[in-house]
């Protein structure tokens, strides 16, 4: 069967590497000029950098495995983190929970009760319960706006931009949930990094694709997909400003929803 997998991000590369090994006749299509998405990296005076931050959690399993099973191992090392929160402009650790204890920006009172918070969150099973309310009610609600303002919100903001009033609670219990995944009996929170950077990752998943006979099309922007009787009969896309139309059997989207139109 013919797959095609709209967006070369990592979703997208991992999604035809797996089909491509069982035997699909896989075309990724990109609409940028370079594959990774939100890992895509940058040449800095001949050393790649990531467009943006990213690590990887202990409780990353799936894509853990995915690097042995591409023979990275080697390159993925831990290492204790340092992340710092800037406000009143200076410079704070916070990492582990003294840091919370001397975060100076909020008061005594609501340091003990985001660190009481953050243990209640972490004990939650039942993630459904949390589908109904935004990060930034339920926050506002139970922890109050100081801790809003200083801590979480902008956090929020800095991730999501124009749409952090809308980030679900669920989400944001989960990311709780797998940042306490990742601290040791100290409290020190453990993060994961490729060494080369994740464009190793990108760039061996490419190899794989390719070697299982996968095409990787860039700056292809998918415009259409055209259905017969319920099923997938075409998919139209824009390269060098023109159109061009090929069959398929499967599409699979990896982009945001609102590109979805």
């Amino acid at each position: 069967m013919k797959v095609s997998i709209i967006g070369g991000g990592v979703t997208g590369l991992v999604a035809a590497y797996k089909l491509s090994k069982k035997g699909y006749k896989v075309t990724v299509f990109e609409s940028s000029y370079f594959l990774g998405g939100q890992a895509s990296v940058i040449n800095l005076d001949g050393s790649k950098i990531e467009r943006g931050y990213h690590h990887l959690f202990r409780n990353d399993i799936d894509i853990i495995e995915l690097i042995d099973e591409l023979n990275l191992s080697n390159s993925l090392k831990w290492y204790k983190s340092s992340v710092g929160m800037y406000s009143d402009k200076k410079l704070f650790p916070f990492s582990t929970p003294k840091d919370l204890l001397n975060y100076k920006p909020i008061s005594l009172l609501n340091r003990f009760k985001l660190g009481l918070i953050s243990l209640y969150l972490k004990r939650q099973t039942k993630w459904k319960k949390y589908e109904n309310i935004t990060a930034q009610n339920w926050i506002k609600k139970y922890a109050g706006n100081e801790i809003y303002y200083k801590v979480w919100g902008p956090l929020l903001k800095a991730k999501f931009g124009f749409f952090y009033k809308k980030v679900n609670m669920s989400w944001f219990w989960s990311k709780m949930i797998t940042r306490f995944a990742s601290r040791n009996k100290k409290g020190e929170e453990i993060l994961g990094y490729l060494i080369n950077s994740f464009d190793e990752l990108i760039e061996e998943l490419v190899k794989r694709i390719e070697k299982n006979g996968g095409k990787i099309l860039l700056n292809s922007k998918v415009v259409s997909i055209t259905e017969v009787s319920n099923k997938i009969d075409y998919i139209k896309y824009e390269n060098s400003n023109i159109e061009k139309k090929i069959k398929k059997d499967i599409v699979v989207a990896t982009i945001p929803n609102y590109e979805l139109k």
